[in-house]
């Protein structure tokens, strides 16, 4: 009993503890607060050096106000923090949403090896910035002061700079550490510091756009307004069922702009609750995050059809989706049903990454903003949670269809570069969305088994170290099928620089980079490589060959211009989504701006690649074609246009095998 009341005492003790020094550190930040307002209290000048304390003040204060916009705009920092991969034609998103020449730094964005990222800052790291941008910039005020030498004032001061910050919600209280010595006729004053008190909301904004990032990071509304569109626009295919007699089909570029376009308008119409917005006769409150905020603060959510966008789906066959016709046989309603009319079904699962800038503006027109990435996997908001099942391995047909083998069919899988039958090969068969897996061929490289009947389906062949092949096949009678494969051909890589107008052949310098992009025309093979790769794995058959090369270097100038933009006119629609209507059209301008990195040449041509060649090759060499270092955005244009052409001209050099 008495250990047990010494263990209570401890408890006790502890808890008391812990209260004082809470409550000793409360005081102490007021205390603090206090001894700044008094000291500003306190500070009095003579009224023949008042002329210099109202200049200095002044100038500290639209110094102090540059800073915290400086910081606003970027997301809550003076320098977007380094990402350790860069900006680049691979990795487009980065760690900031690149805005003109500055960024804006991701609160949550997806790094280049797909990894969940958060760089927030804090009050505590907004202070230090601005105090850096103090202490690099009031030296201008100080040396502003000498002009009142002409008029009868002796002044000294230190260049060396030092300040204290503190962000509160509607204020920011700066002290500024330069001893100043001023004096005129016989009246003078001695200031070792400066202290000055600048209204601005910086540190309610912040907040506010914390609470914005939270209620997003937790029920991820950003997600479900694209899932909710994804599912309501007719322009992008979900999931239906349609009567018609045609094969739907959707072309994914198409798909991803008008993507684009209604992200963009719908985006726009979010706010915050109790925020400063026209209320119409018809809102529903969809549009309205469950955030509060004061009404003298204006919300902007924000996505641009420029900004990256990356959109996947699956099925596809390369820039085709496809729905499916549904033609089933084995079943005499159906059979009675499609002598009326016809079915096509479609189910598409979709991963979309895209930026949104969230912008946050007071009644005297001070804004915070920063970015996230709206990140939807699987058609699930976020990273989806579950195991991930391909479209095409799985389907609602299910193992009722799979183990319903009726007609033998005999699959012979051939090696397509010796012409050997292959053992080991794994077959499997799909019909509408379900896919089986049938056997694996023997040593004799055959396999003979019941298939489910099925019109038009599609029959796999997958072996380690081949290519997949796959080829149509109606399984309504008994056949036999022979898939060839082709092997993978891993090559040593080596990439060199060719001059397009001379023919010079040279290294990559450091401030190079170049990617190729390989399609093979025979059958979709498709890889790429850039100047990080040191192999390349290929198979044979023609291919056609798209390759970049970049340069970073000194900045070039990019002048702003004045063109026409058309949009749609919103409409309401389902659940309060807006719609795409008429076309209004109006003019767009932009500032000049400047980019570190650009396209300084390359190619697109046809190469053929055998499989003598590949057997017999340990090495392939590719040349990234040079053209010229642009120094304005009409030669980077020209660029550009010269890849299609460049093949043609006297310094191109095709790949070579060794």
């Amino acid at each position: 009993m008495q250990k047990r009341g010494q263990v209570t005492i401890y408890i006790i003790l502890g808890i008391v503890i812990l209260v004082v020094f809470g409550l000793i550190f409360f005081l102490r930040n007021e205390i603090v607060k206090n001894d700044f307002q008094s000291q500003l209290a306190r500070v009095k000048v003579p009224e023949q050096i008042q002329p210099i304390k109202n200049y200095v003040d002044e100038c500290l204060e639209e110094t102090i106000m540059s800073g915290a916009r400086n910081i606003a705009s970027k997301g809550g920092y003076l320098e977007v923090p380094f990402e350790d991969v860069p900006r680049s034609v691979l990795n487009p998103f980065s760690n900031s949403l690149e805005l003109g020449s500055s960024g804006v730094a991701y609160w949550y964005y997806k790094s280049a090896n797909n990894l969940d990222k958060t760089q927030v800052p804090t009050i505590e790291s907004m202070e230090e910035d601005l105090e850096e941008y103090i202490n690099d910039n009031f030296d201008f005020c100080l040396k502003g002061l000498d002009r009142y030498w002409e008029e009868g004032f002796e002044i000294s001061y230190e260049e060396d700079v030092t300040s204290e910050v503190n962000i509160e919600d509607s204020h920011i209280e700066v002290k500024v550490f330069t001893p100043t010595d001023i004096k005129k006729d016989d009246v003078g004053k001695y200031f070792d510091q400066h202290l000055v008190d600048v209204n601005v909301n910086l540190g309610k904004l912040y907040n506010l756009a914390v609470d914005v990032f939270e209620e997003e990071n937790e029920n991820k509304f950003l997600e479900h307004k694209t899932i909710d569109i994804m599912v309501v626009y007719d322009e992008i295919p979900y999931s239906n069922t349609e009567f018609t007699c045609n094969r739907l089909i959707w072309q994914k570029s198409e798909v991803a702009k008008d993507f684009k376009d209604i992200i963009n308008l719908n985006l726009g119409a979010l706010r915050l609750e109790g925020s400063d917005y026209t209320k119409t006769k018809e809102d529903n409150g969809y549009f309205e995050v469950d955030v509060r905020a004061d009404e003298d603060i204006s919300t902007n959510f924000q996505y641009l059809t420029n900004w990256p966008f990356e959109l996947d789906v699956s099925p596809s066959k390369g820039d085709v989706l496809m729905g499916d016709a549904i033609t089933q046989e084995n079943s005499d309603i159906y059979k009675y049903l499609n002598l009326f009319f016809c079915l096509n079904n479609y189910h598409f699962v979709y991963d979309v990454k895209y930026p949104v800038l969230i912008s946050l503006e007071d009644d005297e027109g001070f804004s915070f903003q920063y970015a996230t990435m709206v990140v939807v996997d699987n058609n699930y908001p976020g990273t989806y949670p579950g195991e991930i099942m391909n479209y095409e391995s799985t389907g609602v047909l299910g193992e009722e269809f799979c183990g319903s083998g009726i007609n033998t069919i005999n699959v012979m899988a051939v090696d397509s570069g010796d012409t050997r039958l292959l053992e080991g090969v794994d077959i499997s068969y799909s019909c509408f969305s379900s896919s089986c897996y049938v056997g694996r061929t023997g040593s004799s490289g055959e396999l003979s088994k019941k298939f489910p009947v099925c019109v038009n389906g599609r029959v796999y062949a997958d072996k380690e170290g081949y290519y997949s092949a796959s080829e149509t096949l109606s399984t309504n009678e008994e056949s036999q099928i022979s898939l060839v494969l082709e092997p993978y051909y891993t090559l040593d890589l080596e990439i060199k620089v060719a001059d397009l107008d001379t023919g010079f052949i040279r290294e990559l310098s450091n401030d190079e980079s170049v990617i190729f992009q390989f399609e093979n025309v025979n059958n979709g093979y498709k890889t790429m490589v850039t100047n990080e790769a040191d192999e390349v794995t290929l198979v044979a058959g023609e291919y056609e060959i798209l390759t970049y090369l970049l340069r970073a270097g000194d900045a070039v100038k990019i002048e702003g211009e004045t063109h026409v933009e058309c949009v749609d006119v919103p409409r309401s629609g389902l659940l309060g989504i807006i719609g795409l209507n008429r076309e209004e059209c109006f003019e767009v301008s932009s500032e000049d701006s400047e980019v570190d990195q650009f396209v300084s040449g390359g190619s697109a041509f046809e190469f053929g690649f055998r499989h003598n060649d590949l057997i017999n090759s340990n090495k392939l060499t590719l040349y990234a074609m040079q053209d010229f270092v642009p120094t304005k955005h009409s030669e980077m244009l020209s660029i550009l246009n010269n890849i299609p052409g460049n093949n043609l001209r006297g310094g191109f050099v095709y790949p070579e095998l060794e």
